[in-house]
């Protein structure tokens, strides 16, 4: 499962990349809407939401992937086709390494 770990390695790196490029986005959804002129307490929630996200953000992606890894693993290795294909981009992998190498 060697390809597998790999894929979710960069699944966590897209996630925490993901996470920090749309932080205010993601904070500005988390904040509820406050009213009678709540816009500066709005405000002021978001940026220590994206902050929080941003700095967090390794951890956060690092969760999701753990989550979600045993699941993934076992489905990965029950699928035949899968299993098929995963093979072939070894060997695939391995032909190019050699040629390059």
């Amino acid at each position: 499962m060697l390809p597998a770990g790999l894929f979710l390695r960069i699944a966590a790196t897209k996630i925490e990349s993901h996470l920090i490029e749309n932080a205010d986005n993601i904070a500005s959804k988390i904040v509820p809407d406050i009213p009678y002129d709540g816009d500066v307490i709005e405000g002021l929630m978001q940026r220590a939401f994206a902050n929080i996200i941003k700095n967090q953000a390794d951890e956060v992606a690092s969760v999701i992937v753990n989550a979600v890894r045993e699941q993934f693993l076992s489905k990965l290795s029950a699928d035949a086709d899968l299993q098929e294909a995963l093979q072939e981009a070894m060997q695939l992998a391995e032909l190019q390494e050699v040629s390059n190498g």
